[in-house]
């Protein structure tokens, strides 16, 4: 029988000790990500843990979506406010982009066009990049994809979001990515399982984090204040790969 634990981290980061599993295999599902049913065997998470910190951390590459190819709408929306285009593209890159948002009804399932996102993310990179009206929750049509946070107080104040298969939040400055938000994850049989990852200096603080298999907080107050539905496993460390200083 499986068991859910409710977590409330307080003040995470300040001197604790590193806690992955000695025996998991960094292959394991790094190599799949975003994968298929093939990885759901794998039941410890801290591989794919490790393959989502890795990606959340790489810029758009030729594999995946580059400005150049985005949507004319949605280049002409590199500037602040919320347009749709950009996050059907699942690519609110730049600052002050994506924020405020204010969907309602069909327009609060992402991607409204389409059952996925391009590339099965849905990636909030730059400073203070995605942000959300209060009362105004978004979900994802599908849960098989991923919710990336890459910035300085990206995902913050507030963004809400269910129905996602995975997460990922990190900065590599002031920090405050995924501050003040809200994660309910979905079980899928895309993504390997719901694991959320937190990396940066206050990530994911005083924010609520749902039906999560595994947990990875790094760096300074990394989740401090924040309540969490636990499946399984918890991994701390106080020194972030992502703002090591």
């Amino acid at each position: 029988m499986t068991s859910m634990w409710l977590v409330l981290i307080h003040a995470l980061g300040l001197g604790l000790i590193v806690e992955i599993a000695a025996n998991t295999d960094p292959s394991d599902c790094s190599t799949n990500f975003p994968g298929s049913a093939s990885c759901d065997r794998y039941h410890d998470g801290a591989a794919f843990l490790q393959a989502m910190q890795s990606r959340s951390q790489q810029t758009l590459g030729a594999d995946r979506v580059d400005l150049e190819i985005l949507s004319q709408g949605a280049k002409k929306a590199l500037r602040a406010g919320c347009d749709i285009n950009m996050l059907n593209d699942g690519a609110c890159i730049g600052d002050d982009v994506c924020e405020g948002c204010n969907l309602l009804g069909a327009n609060a399932d992402l991607p409204t066009n389409d059952q996925f996102f391009p590339n099965r993310e849905l990636r909030c990179e730059g400073n203070r990049t995605c942000s959300q009206v209060v009362g105004a929750p978004l979900a994802f049509v599908s849960a098989g994809q991923a919710m990336v946070c890459i910035g300085d107080a990206t995902c913050t104040d507030v963004w809400f979001i269910s129905n996602v298969g995975a997460v990922c939040c990190s900065s590599a400055n002031d920090g405050d990515t995924c501050s003040n938000s809200s994660f309910n994850l979905t079980v899928n049989d895309v993504l390997c399982q719901n694991d959320v990852c937190c990396d940066g200096t206050r990530v994911c603080t005083n924010s609520t984090m749902l039906e999560v298999e595994s947990l990875l907080c790094r760096g300074l107050l990394a989740c401090s204040d924040s309540q969490v539905i636990l499946e399984q496993d918890l991994y701390c460390n106080a020194t972030s790969e992502s703002n090591p200083s």
